[in-house]
């Protein structure tokens, strides 16, 4: 039975110094009391093992009506509650089992040759815009560019639209934040408002479209069709895979470049041998993660290491902390573009494992590898570098790259 150690340190990332480098606090509470409560009332938990266990456990939900707090938090805000509860992330079987088979077989594009060209092609005009740049912010104009880009080509989204998208899925995405502001709820709720009527009106002109292919279409020509009118489930997802199809891409581009730079000897191996970039994706998942965090709330008694939890109470997962056990990771501290094999929680685990994971795969891959040849000779600002403060995702919010270059 747990027993708090009153000289254990606690979950606190407000402590000066985490967002910019939160691994040492993972490690002094893997090292003290790798299960314990934080002052926002939910159990976190840091080794690998305990996270992996209640990843795949059926008897931890990732539907928060389940959590006994979720009524007082979001009972002023319907529209952000109706989200939560019906999308494929926060929804379990029988209903998640047809829900994630619905999406992932219209998600997934009739050609990954044709999507490969033209996120190639993106990286490649990207890429080429910062050529001529004595220096620029990697994140707006690069990391964030090219997944934001690609998503609303997916979509079949007018770039003149872009922006606003943007903005209304960064509202959104806000929600899976341990502790959102009453502001950060109303701009959710606004965002789900104007998103859900800005894509309700897309399916609408979809209908009148020939011989379209895309994957709004793709939504239309599924059995799930005459739930856009009346829609319970459509329009969250589209709304959640829209935000989920940028904000953790754009994160791995960002943080994979800053851990290369950071490593320089890793740079010149990866430049030399492009054949591992796979390996390196995975690497970069594992040792400087998108997402840092996943919550799952017990719906019966479950003993987790020598902790019993009971129905209702909310666990939060760090994922980041788990991907740089020692336990589980050989030298988990350093970077090695090599290292296999590499079973990372970046993506979850069991049913509710990442169902985009491959498009962010497939565009790290492309983006970082072009970016690492095109760059040969640059390095970062520090005093233009700034970490986003966020619990959930890590990433940069600037990063200032100075192509040397361009002095010669």
């Amino acid at each position: 039975m747990y027993q708090r150690n009153l000289k254990a340190p606690r979950f606190n990332p407000y402590v000066p110094g985490y967002f910019d480098n939160p691994y040492p606090f993972y490690q002094e509470l893997r090292d003290c009391e790798p299960i314990h409560k934080s002052f926002m009332g939910s159990w976190v938990l840091t080794r690998y093992k305990d996270c992996e266990e209640i990843l795949k456990h059926p008897d931890f939900s990732s539907d928060l009506r389940y959590w006994t707090g979720f009524e007082k938090r979001y009972q002023n805000k319907k529209l952000v509650a109706w989200m939560l509860n019906h999308n494929v992330l926060n929804v379990d079987p029988p209903v998640h089992t047809d829900l994630r088979n619905y999406l992932k077989k219209s998600f997934m594009p009739t050609s990954i040759d044709l999507l490969t060209k033209k996120i190639t092609e993106i990286v490649d005009e990207k890429i080429g815009n910062l050529k001529a740049k004595e220096s620029f912010d990697l994140i707006s104009e690069f990391a964030l560019a090219v997944p934001l880009t690609t998503i609303c080509y997916i979509f079949d989204i007018p770039l003149s639209y872009m922006e606003q998208a943007k903005q209304w899925s960064i509202n959104v995405s806000n929600l899976i934040e341990p502790l959102p502001e009453m502001s950060t709820l109303n701009g959710a709720n606004q965002g789900i408002i104007d998103f859900a009527a800005y894509l309700k009106q897309r399916l609408e002109e979809k209908e009148l479209e020939e011989d379209a292919d895309d994957f709004l279409t793709s939504i239309l020509n599924e059995p799930l069709k005459k739930l856009v009118d009346t829609d319970k489930y459509v329009l969250p997802n589209l709304i959640m895979l829209f935000a989920a199809g940028h904000e953790t891409t754009v994160n791995l581009i960002g943080n994979g470049i800053y851990a290369l730079l950071n490593n320089p000897s890793q740079m010149t191996f990866l430049r030399n041998h492009p054949e591992h970039i796979e390996l390196a994706i995975e690497e970069f998942l594992r040792y400087d993660s998108s997402q840092q965090l996943a919550w799952r709330v017990a719906t019966k008694e479950v003993m987790i290491g020598d902790h019993l939890f009971q129905p209702g109470e909310q666990v939060m997962l760090l994922l980041g902390s788990a991907n740089r056990d020692p336990r589980e990771f050989e030298n988990p501290n350093q970077l090695d573009v090599t290292r296999s094999p590499n079973r990372h929680l970046s993506f979850g685990r069991g049913r509710h494992q990442c169902m985009g994971a491959w498009l962010a795969r497939l565009q790290g891959k492309i983006a970082i590898q072009a970016f690492c040849q095109a760059f040969p000779d640059i390095h970062y600002d520090t005093d233009r570098t700034e970490w986003l403060s966020k619990l959930s995702f890590r990433g940069l919010k600037r990063f200032t790259i100075v192509n040397n270059e361009y002095f010669q």
